[in-house]
């Protein structure tokens, strides 16, 4: 029981899930497209122009998170439960929650840097930080989305693995 025992469990799974989101993500066609990808809603917005008029933009935004997210933390899911989650302690799970999170954001982190930058650091180029290089104006979108959604998702979630054990 306790956090410490489920520190293990939740490094490995992190790791797991967070390297099957890395290959997904860099063999991701839809964040290279400039077409309009699917779960995308036309979104009007009001603006005034120079004379005091109402004009009104329609812009296409995304209106789903990625297949990759979603399977991410379907996996995520799927590991609490098979371990037994509705006996897991809430710090454990709010641990957990955060470990996610900063998983996510780690994968994400080649979309932050410049790729030639890295090259001649002698970074390795991973699928991921290729994407990163070529990701179109849409999939910038649909990243700003997946992270929005994921951080209102795991928003509960705090390092509690440094926390003093509760009194007994």
């Amino acid at each position: 029981g306790g956090m410490s025992a489920h520190l293990v469990w939740m490094q490995f799974v992190v790791k797991e899930l967070g390297t099957r989101l890395e290959a997904s993500l860099g063999s991701s066609e839809g964040l290279t497209t400039s077409t309009v990808l699917k779960g995308w809603e036309e979104t009007a917005i009001k603006q005034e122009d120079e004379s005091g008029g109402d004009v009104e933009m329609k812009l296409m935004l995304p209106g789903l998170p990625s297949p990759h997210v979603l399977s991410y933390l379907y996996s995520a899911c799927q590991e609490v439960h098979r371990i037994g989650g509705q006996s897991l302690e809430v710090p454990v799970l709010r641990c957990f929650v955060f470990k996610l999170m900063e998983k996510f954001l780690q994968v994400l982190k080649p979309f932050q840097s410049d790729i030639e930058a890295m090259a001649e650091l002698g970074a390795e180029i991973t699928p991921v930080r290729r994407l990163a290089s070529t990701v179109s104006e849409k999939g910038l979108l649909q990243l700003l989305f997946d992270v929005r959604f994921m951080s209102d998702v795991l928003s509960g979630g705090s390092d509690t693995s440094k926390d003093p054990p509760p009194p007994r």
